[in-house]
């Protein structure tokens, strides 16, 4: 629920206009390189660009939410996923899905042939901290996130499935204008973020969310870092212990079973009190960042703000760390 409000309190002056095509390509190539040889990803793409307004990195967060799912609904890790795109003109208001106050929309879906969900649980599969996987593999906050966060895009999002027939989500966000005038580009620009590169340091990256070791192992990797991503804190720490030198830098989030990170921060200052260790967090709070330093973290970040805050922490961190060797 936290990282839910959080999403909801996000300024409109961070949204974009964005053409959505460019987007889906981007999250459906990172998908291509991360599903099993045996889920075959499929895209039904229109020739034009379809713009929307939208913070980018969330957009992505949803199709990568939906399509680690739908992969996880399959029996046997194979089986067929589909993301599909396209303009959308509802005719007459009463056909637009609740919450959604513009007729002409953008649809976005994404469709799998997995086990599918009964009734009873579709009618509980946006609630915050329900799942259905096992303990240990998920929060149960994935698609209450995604409903989160089209909610906040003026959006809508329904839910089809049937039990060994699949599901399928389909998602409505109000259509922009695909030339905004320069006014109103000037008031909702988000500023381009050049972060300095890694330099082949290892960080270890903690957090029981898969979706987001995928997207930062992404990030990560392409602007010169080596990662190792994992989602339990005990083996985590088995690693640290077993492996003391092999990194450079650790990311544990904060809410997670088994430990809380910050009794993953303690542990690690015990193991190795020089090896700089950064907290993540749906809900910074003055209480939380006490804490967190008080255990030995170095810094405290907003998960949700993963991409424009992790990089320049980490080169801060790591060029401090190498100053005071």
């Amino acid at each position: 629920m936290q990282q839910i409000l959080v999403f909801s309190r996000r300024q409109p002056t961070e949204m974009a206009n964005h053409p959505l095509v460019p987007l889906v390509r981007e999250a459906v190539a990172l998908l291509r390189a991360t599903l099993p040889a045996g889920v075959a990803l499929e895209t039904v793409l229109p020739a034009q660009p379809l713009h929307v307004m939208c913070d980018p990195t969330q957009i992505q967060q949803v199709l990568l939410n939906l399509c680690t799912n739908a992969w996880h609904a399959m029996k046997g890790g194979s089986g067929r996923i589909e993301i599909g795109l396209g303009a959308l003109q509802f005719e007459n208001p009463s056909q637009r899905p609740r919450g959604l106050e513009t007729d002409a929309v953008v649809h976005l879906w994404v469709s799998d042939d997995g086990e599918g969900m009964d009734e009873a649980t579709l009618k509980r599969v946006f609630e915050p901290f329900f799942t259905t996987k096992p303990i240990g593999q998920g929060t149960g906050l994935g698609l209450s996130v995604v409903h989160g966060i089209i909610t906040a895009h003026g959006g809508a999002i329904s839910v089809e499935s049937r039990p060994g027939r699949g599901t399928r989500f389909d998602i409505y966000l109000p259509q922009a204008p695909s030339e905004p005038d320069i006014d109103h580009k000037r008031s909702t620009v988000v500023p381009q973020f050049n972060p300095a590169p890694g330099q082949s340091e290892h960080v270890l990256y903690l957090d029981d969310d898969e979706v987001m070791c995928l997207m930062v192992e992404h990030l990560l990797k392409r602007t010169g870092y080596r990662i190792t991503t994992i989602g339990d804190p005990m083996a985590a720490l088995a690693l640290i212990q077993e492996r003391p030198h092999s990194f450079d830098i650790v990311v544990t989030d904060y809410n997670m079973p088994q430990l809380s990170g910050l009794e993953v921060v303690r542990q690690l200052t015990a193991l190795r009190p020089h090896l700089p260790v950064m907290v993540s967090s749906g809900l910074v709070t003055d209480t939380l960042r006490t804490q967190a330093y008080q255990a030995g973290a170095r810094a405290v970040m907003h998960k949700e703000r993963s991409v424009e805050e992790l990089l320049p922490l980490l080169r801060f961190l790591l060029d401090d760390a190498a100053r005071n060797r």
